[in-house]
């Protein structure tokens, strides 16, 4: 099957927003931010899934909850005007610190209301207020007082006093850049669990907050109840939502052994936190499918697509094809003995080649085909029904070059062939691994790139992290990582790992 374009016009249009501001907590694939309003405050806490509700701690201890000591950073530049950062932390939700011998109204009289916390203002002469962080995780550098206590009690925490005694004079107040870590977060002062405590204002008035990047929700009872929309720079003035940060972008960010439920619940988070795939892989243990994906930063827009029927594959090609989007990554599982494809998409005018259910007769036909177009082979997925193989193979343009391709050797062969072709200097770039009559076969793809000598062909879960942290350590990123399909209990992979320059 080709497909050609004569040409496509794309035209993005967005909203201007003169500023939007980071989010303070970094996202991740465990748990999302609960956002509330209390008060005068906002209250942030981490809560994951459990039942039929939400779980924001594992017991009553103030380190046990989710978002313990968790970084706080900047969502804004501006300077330090008050501070204070040795209040000592409350050891249990819903009390305070007894390890000073105080009574509660005695520690009333003695530490801020917001217990260790930064007011940071802005250039256009709003504030923002950080509040209850984690004993001295404030740097000195951020705030000079230094001290526990009030040296002489204060009428209340909220008592006018706590200005005076908390502010830091003009000629010292420090500069903070968007994105500075200020400390961590903690339960200090008068709060009654650990929590992030921020206060937006301007004149002494609220303001709304408006965040550049991240999803949000209603709150809901039960995880598959929220609806997840990207911020995209809107105002923020929900009393109660959800929150799903975006994470910190890294050059390799492999998710291995995920759940097909779980990898879809974690797309939209990956996709507006500025990831792609770079490589994807789906296999069954158990008649379970699992999927591992090694994600990369990317701007190029890209869709995704799990198990889909042969109809749902051939619908979902040529709606892609229609805005815009070719082929990138193909691979294939057998559900109850029909074929079933997953897919990835990328945004380009690329022509692809691609066929499936295909005997090797076919196989050898369309290689003939792409090597005549200048076509390379970018995915060759075998499956075996009756003992006969099913191939689905894909060629594109960008993959040309000298290549060698098998589209079913025997495990144990893999380092053979892997040292015969190495002589070429071509090594894997492309790997899929199947369970059939035959054993465990691979299908591979051989091609000019960096020689990692990272490669494996029997690994466990145990050996990828090995793997993984061997390949952080020398500059190295994941390739692809394939779990042999069709296993009935055990995880086993085939993969390489590579370096992207020089």
């Amino acid at each position: 099957m080709k497909y050609n374009r004569l040409l496509a016009v794309f035209i993005c249009l967005g909203t201007f927003v003169a500023h939007a501001d980071r989010f303070p907590i970094e996202g991740e694939s465990e748990f999302y931010i609960h956002w509330q309003k209390q008060g005068e405050l906002y209250s942030l806490t981490a809560v994951k899934p459990q039942a039929e509700s939400w779980s924001y701690s594992e017991g009553n201890q103030s380190t046990q909850a989710f978002i313990f000591n968790k970084s706080v950073r900047a969502i804004k530049g501006g300077k330090v005007v008050a501070c204070w950062r040795g209040a000592p932390d409350n050891k249990v939700i819903g009390s305070y610190n007894d390890a000073l011998g105080l009574s509660t109204s005695e520690v009333d009289t003695l530490m801020p209301e917001y217990g260790n916390h930064l007011w940071i203002e802005h250039s256009d002469g709003s504030r923002t207020l950080y509040a209850y962080l984690q004993e001295e995780s404030i740097p000195k550098t951020l705030c000079p007082n230094q001290d526990a206590l009030f040296k002489t009690p204060i009428a209340s925490p909220s008592s006018p006093e706590v200005v005076s005694l908390t502010a830091v004079p003009s000629s010292k107040q420090p500069t903070v850049s968007e994105g500075l870590y200020l400390g961590r977060v903690g339960n200090s002062g008068k709060s009654d669990k650990t929590q992030l405590g921020l206060r937006f204002e301007k004149n002494g008035q609220l303001q709304p907050v408006v965040f550049e990047r991240g999803l949000f929700s209603m709150k809901a009872m039960k995880q598959e109840f929220l609806k997840w929309q990207p911020i995209e720079n809107r105002a923020i003035p929900l009393d109660s939502a959800f929150f799903w940060p975006v994470r910190s972008i890294v050059s390799d960010l492999p998710k291995i052994k995920l759940s097909l439920e779980e990898h879809e619940r974690q797309l939209p988070w990956l996709r507006e936190s500025g990831f792609s795939p770079a490589y994807s892989d789906v296999y069954q243990v158990g008649n379970k499918a699992f999927i591992n994906v090694s994600w990369r930063p990317s701007k190029t827009p890209w869709l995704m697509y799990g198990l889909l029927t042969a109809m749902q594959h051939k619908q979902t090609m040529e709606q892609a094809f229609i805005e815009g989007f070719s082929l990138k990554i193909l691979d294939t599982t057998l559900v109850n003995g029909e074929l079933r494809f997953h897919t990835v998409y990328i945004q380009d005018l690329s022509q692809v080649l691609t066929q499936h259910s295909m005997t090797l007769a076919d196989f050898n036909k369309l290689k003939y085909q792409a090597r005549k177009q200048g076509f390379g082979a970018a995915a060759i997925s075998v499956q075996y029904k009756n003992d006969d193989p099913i191939i689905t193979a894909l060629f594109r343009p960008d993959m040309k070059g000298e290549q060698e391709y098998f589209h079913a050797i025997n495990a144990d062969k893999f380092e053979e062939y892997q040292e015969r072709v190495a002589k070429k200097n071509l090594h894997p770039i492309y790997v899929n691994g199947v369970i059939s009559h035959l054993g465990q076969l691979v299908s591979v793809i051989f091609a000019q790139r960096l020689d990692t000598q990272m490669d494996g062909y029997e690994m466990e879960l145990s050996d990828i992290k090995n793997y993984q942290k061997a390949a952080g350590e020398n500059g190295f990123v994941t390739g692809m990582i394939s779990g042999y399909d069709h296993s009935e209990d055990d995880h086993e992979f085939v993969g390489f790992w590579e370096k992207l320059t020089q």
